[in-house]
């Protein structure tokens, strides 16, 4: 048994039968899910935090929370899902687990509790744990954000007009950039919602080369490394995430009218701050940083 489990594990690993793709319209399904939670075995607990619209299958950004229960350490670790192939030898079938990258290291979240983490293609770690399902967390169950994302019910957001930029806003953007981006030179509107001893709290960020929306909250100055992922989320492209009316948002967290996605966008442009990151010095900055695919882009 535990023979099998190791070939099945290495043949992911090493490409066999996982599959890493972009999110597409392609490969939405709203049968096929992977819950988030906390796998705790008799080593480590991993809280995963999956960062992909509702009914998707395949997700390239997933975050991880690794603490290490002997010494008390954390560390971030970025990942994507896991699943087996179809007949055709390419389209995601069913749900196998999580898989992330820390330097040399690959670490496998089973479905079913197991935790392998390997260095090529040795094994260096193998253990089975349970897992702690629950709803979304939010970076605050993480204690990484000090506040809660922009909401984006109204179409109206009450911007606050700030004459300096913001080192931390700067530094999120900057891996984000190192992270998502293919743009040599990326621009930023930052529209600050909230406002905490003339730090920016809350705010909308609009990302003019991907036509993206997001959400920015302010992180925690303890915060481990590579947890500024967590301090940019909710992201809404133009088109991919917009619809003609509210009747065909149905509810969706993941979803807004091209009109109040248009109306968003204008404010940060008019009332917000202006960010220029270049791919090359958000590098610079974080140069071993795990890159997806851009699906953003």
């Amino acid at each position: 048994m535990r023979a099998q489990f190791l070939v099945s594990i290495l043949g992911l690993l090493m490409g066999g039968c996982s599959v890493e793709r972009s999110l597409s319209s392609g490969h939405l399904n709203s049968n096929v899910s992977s819950a988030v939670g906390t796998l705790t075995t008799a080593s480590y607990q991993m809280t995963v935090d999956q960062h992909c619209p509702e009914g998707y299958v395949t997700c390239e950004d997933v975050r991880c929370l690794e603490i290490d229960k002997k010494t008390g350490k954390s560390i971030i670790l970025l990942g994507r899902t896991v699943h087996a192939t179809g007949a055709d030898g390419v389209t995601p079938s069913h749900f196998l687990g999580y898989m992330f990258k820390s330097g040399q290291l690959t670490y496998f979240l089973g479905e079913n509790g197991e935790l392998q983490v390997s260095r090529g293609t040795k094994v260096v770690l193998e253990e089975r744990g349970i897992w702690e399902r629950g709803q979304e967390l939010a970076p605050m169950s993480l204690g990484f954000q000090r506040a809660g994302n922009v909401s984006m019910g109204n179409s109206e957001l009450h911007i606050i007009p700030l004459g300096t930029s913001s080192k931390k806003v700067e530094r999120a953007l900057k891996f984000y950039v190192a992270r998502f981006s293919t743009h040599a030179t990326n621009h930023f509107y930052v529209g600050v919602t909230k406002l905490d001893r003339k730090e920016p709290l809350t705010a909308l960020v609009y990302w003019k080369e991907a036509h993206l929306l997001m959400d920015y909250g302010e992180l925690e100055d303890d915060t481990p490394a590579r947890a500024e992922i967590f301090a940019l989320n909710h992201p809404l492209k133009l088109d991919r995430d917009t619809v003609d009316t509210p009747e065909d948002i149905a509810g969706s967290t993941y979803l807004a009218t091209h009109r109040q996605w248009v109306t968003w966008m204008e404010q940060c442009i008019s009332k917000g701050g202006l960010y220029v990151i270049t791919l090359d010095e958000a590098s610079s900055l974080f140069p071993n940083t795990d890159r997806p695919k851009a699906e953003n882009e």
